[in-house]
């Protein structure tokens, strides 16, 4: 059911008046950007509304909600929950975005597969896996988020919040909540694919050896050409980190200054991005084929460094992910990591200021 239900008082009268006690309603998302993103009419606002006149006219409500679109971050995810409590919402639900084949943007947006999507086992698509790369968050945070989201709700401060109004039955609905996030919890293929989206995340900083001593990071130069090179320069410098340009390996002409300079920036440059080209941007071939040979050569000049891998993508925009990655060789604060993020966004102009 839509929130604009509320809107016509004769209809809710009847609804109460034939015995309807309980509605599904949709509100998406209380996120204003992702509103406008799914190009909902609806605003927060019109939320409360429907809410409010559901419950006075003694209608209860399951809401349902879908998180981990690319406005969305872990604010939003813990928000959602604050605002189902404050506002007794009665049941709710929490559907992980999930790009489905057959729908309008498989084909475009997600390229049949090959861009966002992480995993094609189809029996994790089923709104409580997360198996897309979401913007603002990697997907190992997407989905402890959305968890803990329903776990802040189905709690036992959410089921006391019912039992103190003596309302026993969504007192009951809310325990059995608690009861199947638990019961998620013990299947064993669950928490193997939790585990996995967390060593997508941590795996290459915990091999790493010593983590805080990144200081001084060696970018290809031709990547740092690229808008998603200047991305990652920006990110970087937020985070501390200096980045130095390498130039393509040292040719037999190179001379003695040249071949010194590198011997020098050997003993300055803690690690390597080495940029991954999954798939050229169309229109871009030569280019990016380009980018992977300089890498290669840069890679074998450079044989000693530890190396990073940053996949680039064809027409897939800057996810959080692989930012992370190569931020977790800094620090371990996420939080840290995440801000300086969203100021590289910000000062690049790929998105607004929150």
């Amino acid at each position: 059911m839509r929130t604009e239900t509320v809107d016509d008082p004769e209809l809710l009268q009847m609804m109460r008046d034939s015995n309807c006690f309980n509605v599904y309603v949709g509100f998406e998302s209380i996120n204003p950007r992702t509103l406008k993103l799914f190009q909902k009419k609806q605003d927060l606002a019109k939320i409360e509304r429907s809410i409010e006149r559901f419950h006075a006219h003694k209608i209860r409500i399951h809401g349902m909600f879908v998180v981990g679109s690319d406005e969305d971050d872990l604010e939003t995810l813990d928000a959602t929950a604050t605002f189902a409590r404050k506002h007794d919402i009665d049941s709710i639900q929490f559907m992980i975005l999930t790009p489905i084949p057959g729908s309008p943007d498989w084909d475009t947006l997600y390229a049949k597969g090959d861009k966002y999507v992480i995993n094609k086992n189809w029996s994790l698509y089923d709104g409580h896996h997360c198996v897309h790369q979401p913007r603002r968050m990697s997907p190992y945070e997407l989905q402890m988020g959305a968890i803990k989201a329903m776990e802040k709700f189905y709690s036992w401060g959410g089921i006391f919040q019912k039992l103190a109004k003596r309302d026993i039955y969504y007192a009951t609905i809310r325990y059995w909540g608690k009861k199947m996030l638990r019961e998620w919890w013990k299947d064993d293929e669950n928490k193997e694919y939790v585990e996995w989206l967390r060593g997508q995340l941590y795996g290459e900083s915990a091999g790493a050896g010593d983590l805080g001593l990144v200081r001084t990071v060696g970018v290809p130069a031709l990547l740092l050409q690229e808008k998603i090179g200047q991305l990652l320069q920006r990110f970087l410098g937020e985070l501390g980190v200096t980045v130095v340009p390498l130039a393509e390996a040292a040719m037999e002409n190179a001379s003695a200054a040249m071949e010194n300079a590198t011997a020098a920036a050997r003993q300055t440059v803690d690690c390597m991005i080495t940029p991954i080209v999954k798939r050229a941007e169309q229109g871009r071939e030569d280019v990016y084929a380009r980018l992977a040979a300089v890498t290669e050569g840069l890679q074998a000049q450079w044989d000693r460094l530890p190396k990073v891998a940053f996949p680039l993508v064809d027409g897939q925009g800057p996810v959080f992910e692989p930012f992370a990655k190569i931020g977790l060789l800094v620090t371990r604060n996420l939080d840290a990591i995440r801000t300086a993020y969203k100021s590289a966004g910000v000062a690049e102009g790929l998105w607004e200021a929150a």
